[in-house]
């Protein structure tokens, strides 16, 4: 009936990473946080030792930005850092991941020649299909 037809989309749309929103509609995820979810999960298989850096978004008020500020949190950082070594990463890579239009900021740019600059990898992707690739020349088995 329509209640099994209901559920069967609202399924399908939560596999996908959407998320309910009032009124019972959907929003789509930011086309950045699809690829992150699916890089997350082949970072996990590939049991590695990494992070995600949540500093985009926004932030529920001033006073927790500025919270945040003060705890540490610097714009820029690269999205995703691998501590696993491998012989072309011997001190890790630090991953931008843009969807496939994305742009660099000033800030990012900083981060990631900073990072080269101490021995890390450190690489922008412009999707799923483009940071596999750069992570495998790596020697990663993602």
């Amino acid at each position: 009936g329509v209640g099994a037809a209901r559920r069967h989309v609202d399924a399908v749309r939560r596999s996908s990473g959407g998320v309910p929103v009032s009124r019972g509609g959907w929003a789509r995820p930011a086309p950045e946080a699809v690829i992150q979810r699916t890089l997350a999960q082949r970072l996990d298989l590939a049991k590695l030792v990494w992070c995600h850096v949540p500093n985009g978004g926004s932030r529920g008020s001033i006073v927790e930005a500025v919270n945040l500020r003060r705890a540490g949190v610097k714009g820029g950082v690269p999205d995703v850092l691998i501590f696993t070594p491998t012989a072309a990463a011997p001190h890790g890579v630090a991953l931008e991941l843009k969807a496939d239009k994305g742009v660099l900021s000033d800030a990012q740019r900083e981060w990631l020649d900073s990072l080269r600059a101490i021995g890390w990898a450190a690489i922008v992707a412009y999707g799923l299909d483009d940071a596999v690739a750069q992570l495998r020349a790596l020697g990663y088995r993602v």
